[in-house]
């Protein structure tokens, strides 16, 4: 998994090199002869650039966090720089070759890959990807847009024909250009037709089946040799993966269904007064560091956040939807039915704010009321602990006994920094034990 998603963050990395490289080469026109495309298409490519910056930025979070990896540890390619050079004369073979050919393989590969991270109980990568894919489609749509536009403008000539040309021109001469297994119904939404990408296919070696893994990624000195391009996206899971970690012959992508996770659906509550850094928990524990809030703004109600955690060692995934309360007490009226149908509590106070901690009482208080004697898992958590040095603050001991008094395990947190998860992945336990323990109940009854 490592590996992989090592090789995706490259994959992610040259592919904002070359956004800007075309917003920057083709603004005064290309060797083609052509005019510059209209101020639109530098919109849109400029849009796209950033969200594959996006992208990049949570891979490479997630790498770290989770596999204690930086980009950049692992061996690379520059495969896609060959791209760049090899199209820096024409918009229209850069439109073809990266977007029409690579990021859509990138859309073929993607439930494979997705595959492998359910299977290494990895939610949140699956996570990273199911959003990423969306994002990805739009990329493939504009690709395939403005390429028909420049076609018809610049050349008049047909789309289809002049795609079919440059991708036989550019990519892998005299060979398949197109890899199966494809992805039809993503290839679909992104609005590029069979009859497009279909003939690219029909020229693949008799003796290397589609479905077969391709034997060149065994190493950089036969890649090179048979100069073998298969993707974007693609290669880079496949290139790593084959190298590092594939597995089986059979299975290099690790795609061979594995049974479907059990999800287990967890509401949590999180309390405590305003400005205690609540949403800045949540936000980062769901989209990591670079979703810390820049600006401050009060919630008014109820903010509404889902994550899901991956049980180790298990099929199961905790579903967790978490409901920020705001902390005005003119809006706790109307936010204690969420509070009596909660399985978990997180209550909040700022490490650097005696204040806030003393009144963590009065939320216990009301939170009891609420519920009656219907108990509840629950953690305390100090937030913004990297204040925690400040004059008057809240030590870490009576944090500590607060929570031993009420039953509730004492986490420390730390928004800025990342360091959010651990109440999160103790709770999705906690929540896990009582499932097998109540279905363990119902099972003796019979």
């Amino acid at each position: 998994m490592k590996a992989m998603i090592h090789g995706v963050c490259h994959a992610e990395s040259y592919a904002i090199d070359l956004m800007w490289d075309s917003v920057a080469r083709f603004a005064l026109g290309d060797g083609e002869g052509g005019a510059a495309p209209p101020e639109a298409f530098f919109d849109e490519w400029v849009q796209i650039a950033c969200e594959e910056a996006r992208h990049f930025s949570a891979w490479a979070e997630h790498l770290k966090d989770r596999y204690a990896t930086s980009y950049g540890d692992l061996p690379t390619h520059d495969m896609l720089w060959e791209v760049a050079a090899a199209t820096k004369h024409s918009l229209r073979a850069r439109l073809a070759v990266v977007h029409l050919i690579h990021e859509a393989r990138g859309l073929d590969v993607a439930p494979a890959m997705r595959a492998r991270c359910v299977r290494a109980q990895d939610m949140e990568a699956v996570e990273i990807l199911d959003r990423n894919v969306v994002q990805e489609v739009g990329h493939v749509r504009a690709g395939v847009r403005w390429f028909i536009h420049l076609s018809r403008s610049l050349a008049d000539a047909d789309p289809q024909e002049e795609f079919l040309r440059l991708a036989r021109t550019f990519v892998n001469p005299g060979s398949y250009v197109v890899k199966r297994p494809l992805n039809s119904e993503l290839r679909l939404k992104a609005e590029l037709p069979e009859s497009w990408y279909l003939p690219l296919a029909e020229d693949e070696p008799q003796d290397q089946p589609s479905e077969e893994p391709d034997e060149s990624v065994q190493g950089e000195a036969q890649e090179e040799t048979e100069n073998t391009w298969l993707t974007l996206r693609g290669r880079c899971m496949a290139d790593y993966m084959a190298m590092n970690e594939a597995g089986s012959p059979e299975d290099p992508f690790g795609a061979v269904a594995a049974a479907p996770p059990l999800i287990l659906r967890c509401k949590i509550v999180l309390l405590g007064d305003p400005a205690s850094g609540k949403t800045s928990l949540a936000q980062v524990f769901q989209g990591g560091v670079q979703n810390f809030p820049k600006n401050y703004n009060m919630t008014i109600g109820i903010d509404f956040m889902v994550k899901r955690v991956g049980i180790p060692d298990t099929n199961v995934v905790v579903e967790m939807y978490i409901v920020d309360c705001g902390g005005f007490s003119i809006c706790q009226d109307l936010l204690k039915p969420h509070w009596e149908n909660a399985n978990a509590v997180m209550m909040v106070y700022d490490a650097s704010n005696p204040e806030s901690f003393n009144n963590l009482e009065a939320w216990y208080r009301q939170l009891k009321q609420s519920r009656g004697e219907s108990a509840i898992s629950g953690v305390v958590i100090a937030s913004k602990t990297d204040l925690a040095d400040r004059p008057g603050a809240v030590s870490s001991q009576h944090g500590q006994q607060f929570s031993s008094e009420k039953g509730l395990e004492f986490f420390e947190t730390c928004a800025t920094k990342g360091i959010v998860d651990a109440p999160f992945h103790f709770l999705a336990e906690v929540f896990y034990q009582k499932y097998g323990d109540r279905k363990a109940e119902l099972e003796n009854l019979h």
